[in-house]
């Protein structure tokens, strides 16, 4: 266990009720907002079932500024049930909006899709400017408070992701899952001035099943690789990545 006094009550990360949480992002300390939210009910039900189906990945890259936003954003979710279109359409909009005021307004990449499998399940950071992300349905993103994490084990990983995460987490109290429903921002490795990126992961769903539905809205350092086609690939591992360029961007 880790020698670390404090309980993680504040330091790298922060929690809110109001979007104003996500002010904390200029902290220079802080890698990790999460915003608080409960999803409707009746919303809720609808993105469950919804989950049973498959909604194939699309990804679309959203300008803030452009006229056409809600017609990109639009397009972006149309692989939904018909019903759901128009609340995922206003809340990808939101979400895409306070992105932009907190880490400031550039092109970001938006994936949208169900995840069925064990991705991403190893700790990692992301070397991305900084990542937004909304799991809609089934359990959300764990997250780790900077004092837990071993940055050798991070950068020297056994192979077995079990033995990894085993390793890369020295203090389990300074894990947490964050709901369905939250949004949680993620500063990447690119972020300016930030030695290291926000630590992760996606939750292990295979064993009980469970389905997720998740949006991904990402700024890279260097926009000009959204303008390169993407083509969707698997690394080594089983995981999903996005390649745009020389850049790639774990789904």
């Amino acid at each position: 266990m880790s020698s670390h006094s404090d309980d993680f009550d504040r330091g790298s990360w922060r929690f809110g009720q109001d979007a104003s949480v996500l002010d904390a992002l200029a902290e220079p300390e802080v890698d990790t907002v999460v915003l608080r939210r409960a999803i409707d009910p009746a919303l809720s039900r609808a993105l469950d079932a919804a989950a049973q189906g498959e909604l194939p990945m699309s990804s679309r890259v959203l300008d803030p500024s452009h006229p056409s936003l809600r017609d990109a954003v639009a397009s972006l979710v149309a692989n939904a049930p018909h019903a759901l279109r128009d609340a995922l359409v206003e809340d990808v909009s939101l979400c895409l909006s306070m992105l932009s005021s907190a880490a400031g307004a550039r092109r970001t990449l938006a994936t949208f899709a169900s995840v069925v499998g064990d991705e991403c399940t190893k700790f990692h950071q992301d070397f991305v400017r900084a990542r937004l992300l909304v799991t809609y349905a089934g359990p959300g993103t764990v997250i780790v408070h900077r004092a837990a994490v071993d940055r050798h084990a991070l950068d020297h990983p056994p192979a077995s992701v079990a033995a990894a995460n085993a390793r890369i987490v020295r203090d389990s109290r300074g894990v947490k899952s964050v709901e369905r429903g939250d949004v949680v921002v993620l500063k990447g490795g690119a972020w300016p001035g930030i030695a290291h990126g926000a630590v992760h992961r996606s939750p292990r769903v295979a064993r009980t099943q469970d389905r997720r539905i998740v949006l991904a809205l990402t700024q890279v350092a260097d926009e000009r690789s959204l303008d390169a086609k993407p083509t969707l690939t698997r690394t080594s591992d089983g995981q999903r990545v996005l390649v745009f360029s020389e850049i790639s961007l774990a789904t």
